[in-house]
């Protein structure tokens, strides 16, 4: 008979309180935790739309966490303290310790978005041992590469199109150079988004009110929760944009003694498909490595081709050896 498990939880990380909701149709099922894109983006408030495309709770327990700054984790953040991607790996790896202790299993699986894939990745470099693969989607690897990128494509889309005030946000407030404020990181991502460099389908419009709403109608948060939600949006890209600008995982993640899986958007004008193609053939996986293309997606392949990406998660899942036993 199934235990179903639908719990909102607080766990200590770090010197902090953090929060993760974990939902699954049976508690027994292998845990799933979700690093979610960033940085200063929550995950909690998204949970239903994700279970509604994907249906992945159902096969794992999903441990959505707002990680250190975001959402209900807002209050993790330390007064006039500063936000690190060593903090942000530190925290995920205690978080992987705490869910084997909450959910008495010995490996779960770690799937992280965009820079949530980036320190992802990085936490199982020091985590490997608890868990059975590592999933990276559209995985941020080569910043300063992907910040031209993004330059490049946003001004080859408005030229396209004649779109003068794209063109004049991109040359006055954007800049060419690396993206290191909150303000014209989120700018870059309004143009991104309406050029369809994130989601294929989507407006930047479409985007705001989603999350705006999914926000709102969340039931796992307070009043005072969806304004910190908001204000973590532009104090953790404040805090943390000026390191993560110079992220480049050629220099600093040779290795990953873990399954590794790299779910790619072919059409990902972020996480370009000539470096995630040269990161992979680079990185050393002893345990198994695989590059699997969306061929109709950009920088959401979970939103864009939820069933291929389901599909896919499956049969990582599949892959998988010696389940524990709870």
């Amino acid at each position: 008979m199934n235990k179903p498990i639908c719990v909102l939880e607080s766990f200590p990380v770090g010197d902090s309180t953090q929060w993760a909701l974990i939902r699954g149709a049976d508690q027994d099922l292998p845990v799933l935790l979700v690093l979610q894109a960033g940085p200063g983006f929550p995950i909690i408030h998204d949970a239903d739309a994700l279970e509604g495309l994907l249906h992945w709770e159902q096969e794992f327990v999903v441990v959505y966490w707002d990680q250190r700054g975001c959402g209900k984790s807002f209050g993790a953040l330390q007064p006039h303290a500063g936000l690190s991607l060593a903090q942000c790996v530190a925290d995920t790896a205690q978080m992987i310790k705490n869910l084997q202790d909450r959910m008495n299993t010995t490996r779960i699986f770690l799937l992280g978005f965009s820079l949530g894939a980036t320190i992802g990745a990085l936490a199982a470099h020091e985590s490997f041992d608890a868990l059975h693969a590592f999933v990276g989607v559209g995985m941020d690897v080569d910043l300063p590469k992907a910040d031209k990128d993004a330059y490049a494509f946003i001004h080859k889309v408005a030229q396209e199109r004649g779109n003068h005030r794209a063109l004049r946000d991109l040359v006055v407030t954007i800049g060419a150079g690396p993206v290191t404020d909150a303000k014209r990181f989120l700018l870059r991502a309004k143009w991104l988004m309406e050029f369809g460099g994130i989601h294929r389908g989507w407006t930047y419009r479409k985007l705001l009110f989603r999350q705006i709403h999914n926000i709102i109608r969340s039931p796992h948060y307070t009043m005072r929760n969806m304004v910190e939600a908001l204000k973590g949006m532009r104090r953790v890209p404040d805090l943390m944009l000026n390191e993560v600008a110079s992220i480049n995982l050629f220099e600093s993640l040779h290795q990953l003694s873990v399954p590794v899986y790299f779910f790619q958007g072919r059409h990902d004008p972020l996480a370009s498909a000539d470096v995630a193609e040269r990161y992979f053939e680079r990185l050393e996986a002893p345990r198994g490595k695989e590059l699997i293309w969306f061929e109709s997606s950009a920088h959401m392949p979970h939103y864009e081709e939820p069933d291929v990406f389901m599909a896919t998660l499956l049969a990582v899942k599949g892959r998988a050896k010696n389940l524990p036993t709870k």
